[in-house]
Formats: structure tokens, C-alpha cells, sequence
């Protein structure tokens, strides 16, 4: 009998050998070094540097942002659980599989410059390889292009890509709707400091409706490869 298989067990193994070393998953409270240091960057240049600028008034309209227990992140082969990794561990299947999805989007587009690569992986005669330059130069235009803040349009790109793959689960777990907290929850993080004020509320709002009706279209339409792999499951 064919034994039943978590989608994002599959998803980081199929990564592991796109990107030729082993996807690995830690808690963010292991790294002594790294994530304490993004976590310094991240709120000088969110929270201290726009409160400097403005002489304090920016202060009460501002939140600092905890990357380090707030979510999970992919940096190079490793995907950084949040905190000491015990939201991970509780959350459900379906939860994993979206997050997993999403943070592999990431990998995917940055080191190939292409999310949708592990669908296309077997039908190509020539596997491209990972490039670490591909990787510096799209980390540089995540940060800056078009500009920091606001109008950060490759930034927009490519989490709304990333959430493109979170939705292909939350759709099909919800019957082939996004569910409207989703959208509303969406919009905040797009615009807000999460994401480094990337877009503007109104450009947030945009963005997310043509994303949900997306998603939700290729779902009606039988495309949507999430559903595909769990229709292929053995039943229990």
C-alpha cells in the first residue's frame, strides 16, 4: 500500500535535490549570530532610523516588528522556525504545507530566478543550476528596487508569489474560497512594517484582490497543485 505523504516533507525534499544540499529546518533560537543581527538591521532601519528622522513623532504610529519569534524565514538551505520552533511543531499539517510552500517559492526565485521551477524541474532536458550570484542580485532588488519603501515593486513580486503558493492550500482546505480575513490580514502586512512598508495601503489592496481571485480562479479550474497532490493520496 502506498504510504501517505506530508506535501511539504515532499516539497522540501523535491528542493533538497533542485538545489543540490539538504533543506534543513531549525529554530531561530539556535542562531547566536545571524537572526539576533537581522534582528538589529531590521528594526534600525524600521523602527529607530524613521523615529530619528521625524524628531520622535513617528513613534507612537510605529510597531517593532519580532522577526526572530514572529515567523518563519528561509535564509540560504535552511528554514528558520520561528522562536525555538514549538509553533511549527503544533501547527497543523495544512499549515506546514502552506508555509513550507511559500518559503520554497523564495528559495526557488532566488537562487533560480523562477518560483514555479518545481513544476517545470522534470520536463526539462538541460536542469539549470543555482546560481549564488542570481541569488545577490535578487536579494538586492527584494531590499531596494524600485525604491525602499512604498513602491518596493520586486518585493510586492515576489511575497505575493510566495503567498500565491500559501493560498493554493488555504483554498482548497476552504473549499475553493480565500477566506476574508485572509484578504484583510494580507492587506496589513503588505503595507504595514512586516514587510518594510513595501506598498501603500491602497497598492496592498490591489495586489491581494488580484492575488485571491487568481488563486481562486486556477482552483476552479483543476490547476491548482496543491489539490492535484492531494487528490492523488492514498485514502486512509
Amino acid at each position: 500500500m502506498k504510504e501517505r505523504r506530508a506535501y511539504w516533507e515532499k516539497i522540501v525534499a523535491d528542493a533538497s535535490a533542485r538545489h543540490g544540499r539538504q533543506i534543513t529546518l531549525r529554530p531561530k533560537s539556535e542562531s547566536r549570530f545571524l537572526w539576533p543581527v537581522l534582528q538589529f538591521l531590521f528594526s534600525l532601519f524600521t523602527y529607530w532610523i524613521p523615529i530619528a528622522f521625524t524628531f520622535g513623532w513617528a513613534k507612537s504610529r510605529l510597531q517593532k516588528v519580532d522577526i526572530i519569534n514572529g515567523f518563519h524565514s528561509m535564509f540560504s538551505s535552511t528554514m528558520w522556525l520561528a522562536g525555538d520552533g514549538s509553533s511549527w511543531e503544533e501547527s497543523s499539517t495544512e499549515s506546514k504545507d502552506a508555509t513550507a510552500s511559500h518559503e520554497i517559492d523564495h528559495l526557488d526565485r532566488l537562487y533560480f530566478g523562477n518560483g514555479s521551477i518545481r513544476e517545470e524541474w522534470d520536463a526539462l532536458e538541460k536542469k539549470p543550476k543555482p546560481s549564488r550570484l542570481r541569488w545577490a542580485w535578487n536579494a538586492f532588488r527584494y531590499l531596494f528596487w524600485l525604491l525602499p519603501f512604498k513602491y518596493a515593486t520586486y518585493r510586492q513580486e515576489f511575497e505575493r508569489d510566495g503567498y500565491a503558493r500559501s493560498l493554493q492550500v488555504v483554498v482548497h482546505v476552504h473549499g475553493g474560497k480565500v477566506p476574508d480575513y485572509w484578504r484583510q490580514w494580507l492587506i496589513v502586512w503588505f503595507s504595514g512594517p512586516g514587510y518594510g512598508w513595501m506598498a501603500t495601503p491602497e497598492r496592498a489592496e490591489e495586489v491581494v484582490k488580484g492575488l485571491i481571485e487568481e488563486v481562486e480562479r486556477v482552483h476552479s479550474l483543476g490547476e491548482n497543485p496543491y489539490a492535484r497532490f492531494q487528490q492523488q493520496q492514498p485514502r486512509d
